[in-house]
């Protein structure tokens, strides 16, 4: 037997009930996540490019 870790995903019955579907909610959920990830990595380069200019 493999000591393969276990993955787990969210389903949100919000995203469900938008997109129709359990698929589609998944993908749904995860372009959200990814959205905020990387909005918050702009937010870091934003704050360092400011201190950066004094």
């Amino acid at each position: 037997m493999s000591s393969q870790k276990l993955k787990r995903v969210v389903l949100k019955e919000e995203m469900v009930a938008v997109t129709g579907n359990a698929v589609s909610g998944l993908i749904l959920n995860q372009m959200v996540y990814w959205t905020e990830i990387l909005n918050a990595s702009d937010q870091e380069i934003l704050k360092d490019i400011e201190n950066n200019k004094s």
